[in-house]
């Protein structure tokens, strides 16, 4: 998000804030709203960090000012256009926030730490095909005791996918077996 734009925004609530009559306790707490949510989301553009807590802070503090933006339209002392461009542009805001609830954020270090035992396993599941010849996914489960079925079945499927396995069967009935240089061949022909 834009630190000028989000700037401007803010800048926006105040100014039609500051048509609401002079003592009006809900001038001076959409004020304070604003400058809170500015802040916060300055916060999250400068941490680039997306784990959750302050994105649902936001989001509940968003909601708020649009209560209040209802509220000052029903009393009529401004233009209701005024809250519509206001309400559109936050809209807009939570909708980001949104999309970054759903991103999964990995740290460099666990994203490193998960590849290599990824690789580790899947280089261990390789040497248990060759030895073997053929597999099911219980037996491999019971040699991989304390790796999820799920687990062993997506690394499965990311080694047939390299094209250094194939499967053969369905479910519980499939087994899946190293690629010969046969295969191969016959692999690269189709």
């Amino acid at each position: 998000m834009d630190r000028n734009y989000l700037i401007k925004l803010c800048f926006g609530v105040h100014k039609v804030a500051d048509i609401f009559p002079k003592s009006e306790p809900l001038k001076f707490k959409i004020k304070e709203l604003a400058n809170e949510i500015l802040a916060n989301l300055i916060l999250i553009n400068q941490n680039d960090q997306n784990d959750g807590g302050p994105t649902s802070i936001i989001l509940r503090d968003i909601e708020t000012l649009e209560g209040y933006f209802r509220l000052a339209k029903s009393k009529e002392w401004v233009d209701s256009r005024n809250f519509l461009v206001l309400e559109r542009e936050y809209n807009k805001i939570k909708e980001e926030l949104e999309q970054l609830k759903r991103i999964p954020v990995f740290r460099e270090k666990e994203v490193k730490e998960f590849n290599s035992t990824q690789k580790e396993r899947q280089k261990r599941i390789l040497e248990v095909l060759e030895k073997k010849e053929k597999i099911r996914l219980g037996e491999l489960s019971q040699i991989f005791s304390d790796v999820h079925s799920r687990t062993l079945i997506r690394d499965l499927e990311k080694l047939r996918e390299a094209g250094l396995i194939q499967k053969s069967g369905e479910r519980k009935a499939a087994y899946y077996y190293t690629i010969t240089d046969i295969d191969r061949r016959q692999t690269q022909l189709t």
